[in-house]
């Protein structure tokens, strides 16, 4: 509500070069053995079911850095990570507004 203070607000930049190059290759400091997909997909989630998350960047995406098919899995993956984190928050937000 309007009293809520900055502390009460999340901001999320997730950089994609955290998830592992099998899975997010066109991205131009790849870290063997990052996380999964899914393991990204979890911390989107919690992130959002705080109900303080108010905003999300996604951050290190180059598609110029893979070929066209590692360039589509990686903006896969991304939109993923951004939709798991956006229908996180809105599950709390309808809870909060039904209750």
């Amino acid at each position: 509500g309007s009293d809520s203070t900055s502390k009460d607000r999340l901001h999320l930049s997730f950089d994609i070069d955290g998830l592992d190059p099998g899975a997010c290759p066109a991205t131009g400091t790849a870290v063997e053995d990052g996380l999964t997909v899914d393991e990204g997909r979890a911390i989107c989630e919690a992130c959002g079911k705080t109900g303080c998350l108010v905003g999300m960047e996604l951050v290190e995406v180059n598609p110029a850095l893979s070929d066209e098919a590692g360039a589509l899995q990686t903006v896969q993956a991304g939109l993923s990570l951004v939709q798991t984190a956006l229908a996180s928050r809105h599950q709390v937000l309808r809870r909060s507004l039904d209750a």
